[in-house]
């Protein structure tokens, strides 16, 4: 397991440590090249911004298994249920203090005999480039 501490930095922006820049830059190489799998971790409360989609677009070129992990958030399945989706919202609520809960509704997926985590599994990487060619 590597943790690259954090991978890169916006166009533009300048941390005055080049020496420990060109340190990261070659630590986030090695761990790309020798991983297997890797976790690209986001604040999905910051919304998308473009280092995020920099790195993600690399990461794809990469060829190597990514999973998207959701920090500071609960990603939680809706079914139009108003009673039973606010217990358990509270319930996540409780469970995770800290974090923002996001309710997802999934009663089309149900209606195909699956849910949230069905849909979060795995994508082909044609269905997740999204750039424009």
């Amino acid at each position: 397991l590597i943790d690259t501490g954090g991978l890169g930095m916006y166009a533009g922006e300048k941390r005055g440590v080049g020496f420990w820049d060109k340190m990261i830059e070659e630590q986030v190489e090695a761990a790309i090249e020798s991983a297997v799998t890797i976790l690209f971790v986001v604040d999905v409360t910051a919304g998308l911004n473009p280092l995020d989609k920099g790195i993600a677009d690399r990461l794809r070129a990469s060829g190597k298994k990514v999973i998207l992990v959701v920090n500071k958030a609960v990603l939680m399945p809706t079914y139009n249920q108003p009673i039973h989706d606010e217990q358990a919202i509270k319930a996540l609520q409780k469970a995770f203090p800290k974090h923002e809960i996001v309710g997802i509704d999934c009663r089309p997926l149900i209606k195909q005999h699956g849910s949230l985590h069905c849909c979060t599994m795995q994508f082909p990487i044609t269905v997740l480039n999204t750039s424009q060619e």
